[in-house]
């Protein structure tokens, strides 16, 4: 029953009800837009997936970006005239039995697309995120909108006018497509994030990582010590230690350290379980110990794609599909923060409390407003990228 519902967890970029604001023709707060629609018990579906087909493997795949690359695509069905394969896609968004489907789904879109010119907006200078989603026809872009940060390294002409401003690209739904022609639909994330609490550089050492019980790598194991608190628990019933590291924008990232080895964990994680870590999350001191990695991820999702239903893209000669493509990068480093000097503290003597990932762990990232998970997966090995 899991590879039924593959599709669907590409679209629960929620575990609860959401509600996003619509952007207006105007530019003004629109009409609100109830996205728990998206939500099911299976959030985090396409993981396990992804973790049965690579196992062992680093893992890292974006949600919130699959998401918006799939609406984006029902609007070019549309405009070719591709009724049913539009439906198929929006069939998966629980789309397919509601009245006004077309509003619903604009809607929809229009929120998804909102949120990520938010979060890229919220880096406000600062390399923070960046998502692209085109069509290739032969090799040339096709653009189907871009969210880019001008500091961000948005590459390949995608530029924005002014610092710290998204640009969207131009969108073109229309194009004639001969049968030997190549069609790729790409989706890209980046996530270079800035630390609002940095990792002290100067104390990134090299550490022992073990991979697994007979392996140990060498990695640069970041620092930061307890003298500010930071929200933290442990799970009992994961037998998880789960660390909430913020970022500067409105982005958060959970860190969960499993006791043991990471698939019991992989077998805990539901939108149940990430409602409680939220929720039961707790102010705390400890000093804390991560690796510094750089992880570049790429995925072809035809054939999750076919299983969950979405067929007609992948078979219509108007528009037939060769690839859908979903690359991920996410840089994890000690974020570089002014030298302001340090201010006189009292000493503490007593032993203080250590989280160390000197072992495979996972991650999500989420929005903190909304709550709508950006990135999620595992660090197997940090040295490989």
């Amino acid at each position: 029953m899991m590879s039924s519902f593959i599709l669907l967890a590409l679209l629960l970029i929620t575990y609860g009800p959401l509600a996003l604001a619509r952007p207006s023709g105007n530019g003004e707060g629109g009409q609100a837009v109830d996205l728990s629609l998206l939500s099911d018990d299976l959030v985090f579906g396409l993981y396990a997936e992804l973790a049965r087909q690579r196992p062992g493997e680093n893992l890292i795949f974006s949600p919130l970006g699959v998401s918006l690359a799939l609406l984006k695509l029902s609007r070019v069905c549309q405009a070719h005239a591709l009724t049913s394969s539009r439906v198929e896609i929006l069939a998966a968004f629980g789309l397919q039995n509601r009245t006004e489907v077309d509003g619903d789904a604009e809607r929809t879109l229009g929120a998804l697309d909102s949120l990520v010119t938010d979060l890229v907006t919220e880096g406000k200078g600062e390399p923070q995120l960046s998502v692209q989603t085109f069509l290739q026809l032969n090799g040339n872009r096709l653009s189907l909108g871009q969210h880019v940060n001008q500091s961000s390294g948005p590459g390949e002409g995608h530029t924005s006018s002014k610092p710290g401003q998204p640009k969207s690209g131009n969108t073109k739904l229309l194009f004639s497509k001969k049968s030997t022609d190549k069609l790729i639909l790409s989706n890209k994330v980046q996530l270079t994030g800035r630390w609002r609490q940095p990792f002290d550089s100067r104390r990134t050492l090299g550490w022992r990582f073990h991979p697994n019980t007979t392996t140990s790598v060498e990695v640069a194991m970041m620092y930061r010590d307890d003298t500010a608190e930071q929200k933290m628990l442990y799970d009992t019933n994961c037998s998880t230690t789960v660390v909430q590291l913020q970022y500067s924008g409105r982005l958060s990232a959970l860190l969960l350290l499993p006791r043991g080895v990471v698939r019991p964990l992989e077998e805990c994680l539901s939108i149940t379980k990430m409602k409680f870590w939220l929720s039961n999350l707790k102010a705390g001191r400890a000093e804390i110990r991560v690796p510094k990695f750089a992880l570049r991820k790429s995925y072809t999702l035809e054939k999750a794609l076919k299983t969950s239903g979405i067929q007609g893209v992948f078979s219509q000669q108007s528009l037939q599909l060769s690839q859908a493509l979903h690359e991920v990068q996410l840089v994890m480093n000690e974020s570089k923060a002014e030298d302001r000097g340090r201010s006189d503290t009292a000493i503490d003597l007593s032993e203080p409390h250590r989280i160390i990932f000197d072992r495979p762990f996972m991650l999500i990232v989420y929005d903190e407003i909304t709550e709508a998970i950006v990135l999620m997966g595992k660090i197997m090995d940090p040295t490989v990228k």
